[in-house]
């Protein structure tokens, strides 16, 4: 009799640790899929992120460019003006010059 019971104990003690492997084992699966999910996810919102800081860098370098172009522009168009008055001024200069003598 107590030999029956030792070997349904050994059994019964066989089958809870197989079930306690599978167990063991179908939780890692679960928790290496759970991990590859939210890796994927973070990636996935890095490149999100890298990718709209890049736009609003280019942008932003696009605006300052025109910016910049635009007041080069409109200084060059100052530097004519200041250049055609004082050619004025110098001829002014030089008539009056001239009249006086």
């Amino acid at each position: 009799c107590q030999q029956e019971v030792t070997g349904t104990y050994d059994a019964l003690k066989k089958k809870l640790k197989e079930a306690q492997d599978r167990m063991m084992q179908s939780l890692t699966a679960q928790q290496d899929e759970m991990i590859s999910t939210l890796t994927q996810a973070v990636n996935d919102s890095m490149s999100t992120q890298k990718s709209t800081v890049q736009s609003f860098f280019t942008e932003m370098t696009s605006e300052i460019e025109a910016s910049y172009n635009s007041t080069n522009t409109s200084l060059g168009g100052v530097d004519g003006v200041a250049e055609v008055g004082k050619n004025q001024l110098l001829s002014m200069q030089q008539q009056h010059e001239k009249d006086i003598k």
